[in-house]
């Protein structure tokens, strides 16, 4: 139930209380106002929100939609949820959320503004829909002959192969997504073949500071290139400023690595309307890599 009279009006001006009451995906509306802590307030909750969360609607009013968020949430999902409700724009993302018994659950999340009456922006609709099974068999699928023997990252055909499928969704929704791309070098040079354990950093670098929604592989003996779905450049660009900075603390506390003077090149580039396939955007991408490794040189 919505948490005061105000709230009930708009549901009463959007017309769709009926219909969210009775959908199979959960349906959460908060209020556009505060997005810093404690946060928006939830002022409705559809029956579906009990048997995806444990939570009953009356236990979700007045609270912020993070009490579904737990140790395992991606912050750079957190991080680009938040750039949107600032920015008062609709997202589609996935979401990893924790039930009110503490089991995890995946959620395909979208995020759309409601405007009152005057136009203005007054609240959010988040409808949420359990891909946990999904999402299972997903990862199992992907596992399979699909990972690079040395870094466990995917291979090239494996990875090209989720870059077209989010290429035709993109193209389908008009959704936003990134390529991040980098390279290793050594003394301002690019390595031809990775060391093992340069291979191994790579991997475990990668592993550690991409979220689950990311795909991440290796297409070249020394190139590695990262999808992240729902994410735009500006969002990418402070991934790729985390991923110099940890690649840089773990290279010092190596002295091997330190020797060799090893470091990393990366650029990000977002998908564009022009974009006529996945391979398009993917060759833009590459063609910047090696524009900026000329630069470092």
């Amino acid at each position: 139930m919505p948490s005061t009279k105000q709230d009930f009006s708009f549901m009463q001006e959007f017309g769709f209380k009926e219909i969210v009451n009775s959908a199979a995906d959960g349906v959460i509306v908060t209020r556009a106002d505060n997005i810093d802590p404690p946060g928006p307030g939830i002022v409705y909750a559809n029956s579906a929100m009990t048997r995806i969360s444990g939570y009953a609607p009356q236990e979700l009013i007045g609270k912020n939609p993070r009490i579904l968020q737990g140790e395992k949430t991606s912050p750079t999902t957190i991080i680009l949820i938040r750039q949107h409700l600032e920015k008062k724009q609709p997202l589609r993302c996935r979401i990893l959320n924790y039930r009110k018994d503490g089991a995890s659950y995946w959620v395909e999340l979208s995020i759309m503004p409601l405007k009152g009456p005057d136009g203005a922006i007054t609240h959010f609709a988040s409808i949420q829909r359990d891909i946990t099974a999904y999402k299972k068999v997903e990862d199992l699928l992907l596992e399979l002959p699909n990972l690079d023997s040395e870094t466990k990252l995917f291979t090239s055909a494996a990875f090209f192969d989720a870059v077209d499928k989010e290429w035709r969704r993109a193209f389908r929704h008009h959704s936003v997504f990134t390529l991040l791309m980098f390279q290793l070098t050594s003394r301002n040079k690019v390595i031809d073949k990775l060391a093992p354990s340069h291979a191994e950093l790579t991997g475990s670098l990668c592993r550690d500071l991409f979220r689950k929604e990311d795909t991440v592989g290796r297409t070249g003996s020394n190139e590695f290139c990262v999808l992240m779905p729902e994410t735009d450049e500006s969002h990418s660009q402070l991934v790729k400023s985390r991923l110099t900075q940890l690649f840089l603390s773990r290279r010092n506390q190596s002295e091997n690595l330190l020797k060799d003077d090893l470091n990393l090149v990366s650029t990000v580039t977002e998908v564009k309307l022009l974009d006529e396939n996945s391979q398009t955007i993917f060759i833009r991408a590459r063609q910047q890599l090696q524009a900026s490794m000329l630069d470092a040189g």
